[in-house]
């Protein structure tokens, strides 16, 4: 992957927001960019579908000519003002209206929320089908057969399985599957939708460790330095972070108690009408070795680096770590198809702990979260998504004074960081990124 580096022309806005048109069925579309104050467009890692909010100014009567109530259409039209930019183009439907606020005698302020297209018209379908094959292949295949949406896949699973999806809603079949859906060590599988991105991307979690950041190079790295923030967007400063928030981090009680440390799990074949009872222990079930080695490529790692999986966090019974917090029942059904594993089913019993690793590394993964805003100028070129499902790497300073250079950044919150949700705010005259992120270990601890 491409480093993020500066474009050779800037202009004072950032992105330009070109377009935005309400579609209705009693008239022709209306422009209301001129209107438009700002736009906040969200992204997650877990979530299929973008969700929006816009605020205009109505001094036109646009609410009451087209007696604006949700389920109208929204197409937006964004470009960034550098070389080589194309414009993005995503369609919305209104779902509410938030808020409106008289500003004076004939304008009033309204707060729009919108959900990309897919999200809307998926809550209008019901799947209720057979399918067989790959997890990903399944998830494709509902994705252009009731949404018309295309999928890149970028994530090797193991599940070959037939369904009969339940009466439920594209989306919701989609993530049912990708629910249970894992890479042979048991990485959990993501299925989501970006601003710039034309297709879903599936991707796991072991591809994204093993792609490099995108600012890896020297001298490409956010930083967090209090005097610098406000120094503007030049070539240097527009890399420093603008803020950020670190809140209830790592809730290992809830972990526990979610029983993904470890717990007695039993599955009853209601075919077979008996149960088959398994031990799982997140630390002696998965492989830490595996993380070390995907992450080989990072230059950075050093003989004090720990995991955040690290098996000195979790330890705090026995000797053989034979924690057992909780009793989960699950009902399935096996042998179902003569050929085909069931969705419920697994070949063996490392094919049923996947599952319980995945849903322990998922958890794992947000548990620790930095929450940063930065300059968005180097995210927004039109031609890929450098959001969420890549890596960024940021340095903080340490909480300490230090004339030693060696010493000079905080081990536990300076490097790269899986980002795992987003928040575009484009305005009149700025536009900023709001980034969820999380690491996967830390370093420079003895």
């Amino acid at each position: 992957m491409s480093s993020v580096k500066p474009s050779p022309i800037e202009f004072a806005t950032a992105v330009t927001i070109e377009s935005v048109t309400i579609h209705t069925e009693i008239a022709p579309p209306v422009e209301i960019a001129a209107a438009v104050t700002d736009i906040d467009v969200f992204e997650h890692i877990d979530k299929p579908y973008l969700t929006a909010v816009v605020g205009f100014v109505d001094f036109e009567d646009v609410v009451g000519l087209l007696n604006l109530s949700g389920g109208e259409k929204v197409i937006i039209e964004l470009k960034a003002n550098i070389e080589e930019a194309y414009p993005v183009v995503n369609k919305f439907y209104i779902d509410k209206i938030m808020s409106s606020t008289k500003v004076s005698d004939n304008e009033e302020f309204f707060t729009l929320h919108l959900i990309e297209d897919i999200g809307f018209e998926s809550n209008l379908m019901n799947v209720n089908k057979p399918y067989t094959g790959k997890s990903t292949e399944i998830i494709k295949t509902i994705a252009k057969d009731f949404l018309g949406a295309e999928v890149d896949i970028k994530a090797n699973v193991v599940q070959d399985m037939k369904v009969i999806v339940p009466n439920l809603t594209p989306i919701d079949a989609m993530c049912w599957v990708k629910n249970r859906s894992t890479t042979f060590e048991g990485y959990p599988i993501y299925l989501y939708s970006t601003l710039v991105d034309n297709s879903l991307q599936i991707s796991d979690l072991q591809t994204i460790l093993t792609e490099l950041s995108m600012n890896f190079e020297e001298g490409q790295e956010y930083t967090h330095y209090e005097s610098q923030v406000n120094l503007g967007i030049d070539k240097t400063a527009r890399r420093v972070i603008k803020g950020y928030q670190s809140k209830d981090t790592y809730d290992v009680y809830k972990l526990i108690d979610l029983g993904l440390l470890g717990a007695e799990h039993q599955y009853l074949d209601i075919t077979k009408k008996e149960g088959n009872d398994r031990n799982y222990n997140f630390i002696l079930d998965f492989d830490m070795d595996v993380i070390k080695n995907t992450l080989d490529k990072d230059t950075s790692l050093t003989e004090k680096t720990k995991l955040i999986f690290d098996k000195s966090r979790h330890d705090w019974s026995s000797g053989d770590s034979k924690i057992n917090s909780r009793k989960i029942t699950r009902i399935g059904s096996a042998n179902v198809f003569n050929n085909k594993n069931s969705i419920s089913q697994g070949e063996d019993v490392p094919a049923y702990k996947r599952n319980e690793i995945s849903r322990t590394i998922s958890q794992l993964l947000t548990t620790d979260p930095i929450t940063f805003v930065v300059n968005g100028i180097d995210f927004f070129s039109g031609i890929k998504s450098s959001t969420i499902g890549n890596k960024l790497t940021i340095k903080f300073l340490r909480n300490t004074k230090t004339g030693d250079p060696q010493e000079l950044f905080d081990f536990k919150k300076s490097g790269d960081y899986i980002i795992f949700a987003c928040k575009h705010s484009f305005t009149t005259t700025d536009y900023t990124l709001t980034f969820s992120g999380v690491k996967m270990y830390t370093d420079g601890v003895s």
